[in-house]
């Protein structure tokens, strides 16, 4: 079991299980078009940051560096990953940046500078918070099922040893684990469809199940007579064509039994 004590972070491992996870979410359903990548120099609008964005450098040199997914798409059942290109751009204010990534965390706890959100927070979306001390990725009040069926041990600590309270009761309250370990636990959540795209840009659970208990069913089975998850045997062009017309199909449906619930 990793302890948080003997962990550290690394720049280049980060970036290169980010790069890792977007080329597996391209294998499966994700568009080429919707990956972007940085520059040699990294992202021109983050070459310099506001005097108020409180992150530590090694942030700031991450955020530079990283590859982003188009904010239209989910990168994990109800989540998107943040831009951090698009994002410092278009807000102004760091408290309010950091409510829209960090979500109830930023509101009810304390997160400090060598900390940052991957995702874009939005209210009962997953929020995933790297630790760029240790090389940890949190994930607050993830779901316990997923936690205990993890092929990946978690990241274990006694953060009130030295933490303050708001910051040891996120930290103690969140799935963990570190960097290559958090992305290979998602890729897994895909290979056994417990993460479900149900279109070309959209992802769902069996635990939240966001568009419904059939077209959770329906994606399943279409992933599965695709060849999901053997990569050698699945056609994914032809997978994410099923989805999409299943996806119209089932709204369809839905429209004729209750029109009100599309109306």
């Amino acid at each position: 079991m990793p302890f948080y004590e003997d962990l550290t972070y690394s720049h280049d491992e980060t970036i290169k299980a980010v790069r890792d996870y977007h080329r597996f979410l391209m294998d499966l359903f994700l568009d080429d078009g919707d990956i972007f990548e940085p520059p040699d120099s990294g992202w021109p609008s983050l070459q310099t940051y506001p005097e108020d964005f409180n992150k530590s450098d090694d942030v700031k040199r991450l955020l530079r560096h990283l590859p982003y997914t188009r904010q239209t798409v989910e990168g994990g059942s109800n989540t998107r990953f943040a831009d951090w290109s698009a994002l410092i751009e278009l807000n102004a204010d760091f408290e309010d940046l950091m409510v829209d990534t960090e979500g109830f965390v930023a509101l009810k706890g304390e997160v400090p500078p060598y900390v940052v959100s991957l995702t874009d927070s939005e209210t009962d979306c997953p929020i995933f918070l790297l630790d760029t001390k240790a090389g940890v990725v949190y994930w607050p009040d993830g779901p316990g099922e997923i936690g205990n069926e993890a092929s990946r041990e978690q990241v274990t600590c006694d953060y009130y040893e030295w933490a303050t309270d708001k910051e040891a009761i996120w930290r103690e309250n969140s799935l963990a684990w570190t960097v290559p370990d958090f992305f290979e636990v998602l890729k897994d959540l895909f290979r056994k469809l417990d993460f479900v795209p149900v279109s070309p840009h959209e992802v769902d659970d069996p635990w939240n199940m966001r568009h419904g208990r059939t077209l959770l069913a329906r994606s399943k089975t279409i992933l599965r007579e695709h060849g999901w998850p053997d990569l050698a045997a699945y056609d994914k062009e032809s997978c994410v064509k099923a989805l999409r017309q299943s996806k119209e199909d089932y709204w369809d449906e839905v429209a004729r039994i209750d029109p009100k619930t599309v109306g």
